[in-house]
């Protein structure tokens, strides 16, 4: 026995210039209109059948060149809003059928589907027919002692042009005021079937759609119920497969219904595999990378006691913050050549860092102290100021040292002057609110990106807050230890820590990538190889932990 949740019907009729659809157990209509594409109607979540409310239905205007998608609940399922979308864009039935035909014809999968495509085109020019005939008339008319206002022609063509174009043969025994007798014009049929002949065929067709929805059910439920919940959840696989570089979004629904008819799965080996191959797949739809870093510097070799509060890269070199012992430390990334260039004596109490070419830049208790790496001397070049509050990053852009203070959230800028540091200047404009007490990190590429501890980046341009947000991610940032970009780098580098993972972004805040590994929930800092993006530096306690990203 066929259950009545089982049918779905889906059917519309243009007629008279306005367009009808009704539908029962799902399915909709998309419609393209001058470039706009949306649904229009549709009744499509399991919630609502299992509701018993299987009805829908609408009517509208349609216009020329509309491009209509009638499609049944298991077409809509199977290809997704965004291949519904991107099939309609081009505007043309043809186009539209080019992009849906691949998944509608594939194995196995099509079974079950049924679509139409609708245009709304303009029917070929009837004027001079309907003109020889509406003549004919007048000269019967005239025969028998009418008179003929002026302008006849232009009349008619007016009367034509009150109605709809797809509409011509709608004339039926419309009355003409005439100077005289009246004038009647009478519609021309075609030859043809008739309209009872049209209504049998009509009702002969959806006897025969009926039937093969019942038909295709049975054969469908039939073939699920024989294939068993491993065949069924292996088929999902390759269709998530197939579907995946045309709609990502869809293929995760279809993996996701794999999940719960895994669950049915007795046999654990069997069902923990087609799980793993699962999971697999959803980490590429969504661009997570599961990673295992190498350390490319285990620094105990060099020191003990290192523990590492930031980094920075420039220039070939890596510069590493060692809070535990107060001492910097330097690192050629070609040769892995590593020592320590100024000790406590030297920094004081150290909290940031920065680089210019030979010259090193630290900030702590003692002000802003320069490292001259070559000749091994240190000079402070800005004396502790009672201004600050706590400084939390530094950053060197275009000869000017910034200082992101947390406390008074403030960017101290110090631009350079000859032999040395200039004053300090607030980079902010006075107008411009920012709260930046939970402040992380910093990083300039022109703009100055902010790192908040609760997940979010702030972007600031000459001195002016700019609306920044992150979008397409599976799972918000939890909690920020460091942000990554220069003029080179074309994206940002997230180190969400909380969530144990390295997220890429593009400076627009689309989401791109993330790398994930349970050591990153200890790491400080991070910086990336910014030649060609090839590699992330991450700082985790006395190691520098490394991930090759053009391997992946």
């Amino acid at each position: 026995m066929i259950k009545i949740e089982q049918l779905c019907i889906v059917t519309g009729v243009l007629w008279k210039g306005i367009w009808y659809a009704v539908g029962w157990g799902g399915g909709g209509l998309w419609m393209c209109r001058e470039g706009e594409i949306g649904p229009l109607l549709s009744r499509q979540k399991e919630s609502e059948i299992a509701k018993a409310d299987l009805r829908w239905g609408g009517s509208g205007q349609a216009r020329d060149n509309d491009l209509m998608l009638l499609g049944n609940k298991r077409f809509f399922d199977l290809v997704g809003k965004g291949v519904v979308k991107a099939a309609l864009s081009g505007g043309s039935a043809e186009e539209a059928a080019g992009v849906l035909s691949p998944l509608v014809l594939g194995k196995n999968k099509g079974e079950g589907m049924a679509a139409a495509l609708v245009v709304v085109e303009k029917l070929p020019n009837l004027q001079p027919v309907t003109e020889m005939m509406a003549e004919s008339r007048v000269e019967q008319s005239l025969a028998s002692g009418g008179q003929a206002g002026v302008g006849l022609k232009d009349r008619l063509r007016n009367l034509k042009n009150k109605f709809p174009k797809w509409n011509l043969w709608a004339l039926n025994r419309r009355k003409w005021g005439w100077a005289g007798k009246d004038l009647y014009i009478r519609t021309y049929h075609p030859p043809g079937i008739g309209r009872r002949g049209t209504m049998a065929v009509g009702v002969f067709l959806l006897v025969l759609i009926l039937g093969s929805i019942i038909v295709g059910v049975r054969i469908q439920k039939d073939r699920e119920t024989a294939a068993g919940p491993v065949a069924q959840v292996s088929q999902r696989i390759v269709q998530a497969k197939e579907l995946a570089n045309i709609s990502p979004e869809r293929a995760r629904e279809v993996l996701n219904e794999g999940v719960i008819i895994a669950g049915s799965i007795k046999e654990t080996k069997k069902r923990e595999e087609l799980l793993g191959e699962i999971q697999e797949l959803v980490d590429q739809l969504s661009g997570i990378n599961r990673v295992t870093p190498v350390t490319f510097m285990d620094l105990k070799l060099v020191r003990d006691g290192i523990v590492l509060r930031d980094s920075y890269f420039d220039n070939k070199i890596w510069w590493g913050l060692d809070t535990g012992g107060q001492r910097l430390i330097k690192m050629d990334v070609a040769s892995k050549r590593t020592e320590v260039v100024a000790s406590k004596d030297q920094l004081g109490s150290p909290a940031a860092l920065s680089s210019s070419a030979d010259l090193a830049y630290v900030v702590s208790d003692k002000g802003i102290v320069e490292v001259d790496t070559k000749s091994g001397k240190a000079r402070v070049v800005v004396a502790s100021d009672k201004e600050w509050g706590r400084i939390v990053d530094m950053e060197n852009f275009g000869g000017s040292l910034y200082l992101l203070d947390a406390d008074k959230s403030a960017i101290w800028r110090y631009p350079p002057v000859e032999g040395g540091v200039g004053g300090k200047q607030r980079w902010l404009k006075s107008d411009t609110k920012a709260y930046l007490a939970n402040a992380a990190g910093m990083s300039i590429d022109g703009s100055i990106w902010i790192a908040m501890k609760g997940g979010s980046v702030l972007k600031f341009t000459q001195g002016v807050a700019e609306p920044f947000a992150i979008s397409g991610i599976d799972e918000p940032v939890e909690s920020l230890a460091g942000i990554y970009t220069t003029v080179d780098v074309g994206n940002l580098y997230l180190l969400d820590s909380g969530r144990g993972r390295v997220v890429v972004v593009s400076k627009k805040g689309e989401y791109i990538r993330q790398y994930i590994a349970s050591e990153f929930r200890r790491a400080s800092s991070l910086v990336v190889d910014g030649s060609r993006e090839s590699a992330v530096w991450v700082s985790v306690e006395d190691k520098v932990l490394e991930v090759r990203m053009n391997s992946l």
